[in-house]
C-alpha cells in the first residue's frame, strides 16, 4: 500500500468480505462456522496489522461495521512514520459511527496498530 488511506480502504473492503462470508458460514453451521470465521479473521489481521497487535474477540453480523459504501475517510493526519485516519460510517438506519484508524510503518509498509470506535463517552478498541 502506498499510503495510509489506501491501506484503510483496502482493509475496509476485505473486512466487509470477511464479515459477510462469516455471517453466511456461521448461519449454515454454527460450530464450524465460528472456527472458520476466527481463522479467516486471523488472516485478515496478519495481512493488515502490526504483528504486535492484540486483537479483541471477533464480531460479525448481517450488516458490516465497515463498508466503503457506508464509511468515508473524513480526515488524515500523518507525521513521519505514523498516521491517524478519521472515518464516519453511516448504517442503513442512518446511525453514525466514528472511527480512528491508527497506523505506523512496519518494515517499510503501512500497517494498522489500532482501530478505535469513538463516541461521546470515550474511545474503544475494536480491532
Amino acid at each position: 500500500m502506498n499510503s495510509p488511506e489506501e491501506l484503510v480502504k483496502s482493509f475496509i473492503v476485505d473486512y466487509k468480505i470477511w464479515n459477510d462470508d462469516s455471517s453466511i458460514i456461521y448461519n449454515k453451521n454454527r460450530s464450524d462456522g465460528m472456527e472458520e470465521a476466527e481463522n479467516n479473521y486471523q488472516r485478515l489481521i496478519e495481512k493488515y496489522c502490526d504483528p504486535e497487535v492484540t486483537v479483541q474477540g471477533i464480531s460479525f453480523g448481517s450488516e458490516s461495521t465497515h463498508s466503503l459504501d457506508q464509511e468515508k475517510i473524513v480526515k488524515t493526519v500523518q507525521k513521519g512514520n505514523v498516521a491517524l485516519i478519521h472515518s464516519k460510517h453511516i448504517d442503513a438506519d442512518d446511525f453514525e459511527s466514528d472511527y480512528e484508524y491508527h497506523l505506523k510503518i512496519v518494515n517499510g509498509s503501512w500497517m494498522l496498530s489500532s482501530i478505535l470506535y469513538v463516541d461521546a463517552d470515550g474511545k474503544y478498541e475494536c480491532l
